[in-house]
């Protein structure tokens, strides 16, 4: 063997022992993703569970890393782990009712039945996911308050304060990722008929859902509906909505961030 050869030979093999990213690159957390699903479903769970550990090693805040592994931890018999990564990811979208109900699960596995009971009655009582709902909002995380008016409206559909807070979300946002003007309009329109257009509140949501679809005549004439309802002292406040709508502005809420 040439020296020559021999020299790169040596470099080679000491760029391998010494886990240089240009001869073995790390793989991305999609692909541990990928492996731990693929994993999870031949029941493999001490496989699975180490390629959602991987996940989190790469991006900690991955919630979906965190239930899959809550859920692989619970099969193999590890309801403590399990536990701690429900917990995790429930603080990060404390309003997933299937994940507070599993959760529930998984007290019951340690025998703790009233922790358990508890989980099952918020799961499934609105009144505490429109509270969480308000807290996500008051700090300024709108997309988790969507989803948690949204999961409290679906649980009382007849709760007019429900379906209004998330028509407003979604028709004033100012995340474009929250809005959704037409379903504003449609949630708007049915409180509107439930309260017999009496409410100026809730038709001043209704205009902002119309200018949020564009249509600001529309925005224009149930702004004024509504301050045609209201007294003297409230007149300022609906009217600062109405010019910008004269305006062909869609109405934005303050961001809390």
């Amino acid at each position: 063997m040439s020296k020559r050869l021999a020299g790169i030979l040596f470099v080679c093999e000491a760029l391998a022992l010494s886990g240089c990213p240009n001869v073995m690159p790390e793989r991305s957390a999609r692909e541990w993703m990928a492996d731990g699903r693929a994993h999870s479903a031949q029941w493999r769970w001490d496989d699975a569970i180490a390629d959602f550990t991987e996940v989190l090693r790469l991006e900690p805040r991955c919630r979906e890393a965190l239930v899959l592994r809550a859920h692989a931890s619970f099969d193999n018999g590890d309801a403590d782990q399990a536990l701690e990564d429900s917990n995790a990811a429930l603080e990060l979208e404390p309003t997933d009712v299937e994940l507070r109900r599993f959760r529930a699960t998984i007290y019951r596995k340690k025998g703790e039945l009233a922790k358990a009971d508890q989980d099952d009655l918020e799961a499934n009582r609105p009144d505490k996911l429109f509270e969480r709902a308000n807290q996500a909002f008051r700090r300024g995380d709108y997309r988790l308050a969507a989803l948690g008016y949204e999961a409290a409206a679906r649980l009382d559909p007849h709760n007019q304060l429900y379906i209004c807070q998330l028509a407003w979300l979604q028709a004033a946002c100012p995340d474009d990722a929250v809005r959704n003007g037409r379903h504003a309009v449609e949630l708007a329109l049915g409180v509107c008929e439930l309260t017999e257009w009496r409410d100026p509140g809730v038709i001043s949501i209704l205009a902002a859902a119309y200018a949020e679809t564009g249509q600001f005549a529309e925005a224009v004439k149930m702004q004024e509906k509504a301050m045609d309802l209201v007294g003297p002292r409230r007149q300022e406040d609906f009217r600062r909505p109405l010019k910008m709508y004269q305006e062909r502005k869609p109405c934005r809420f303050a961001t809390r961030r």
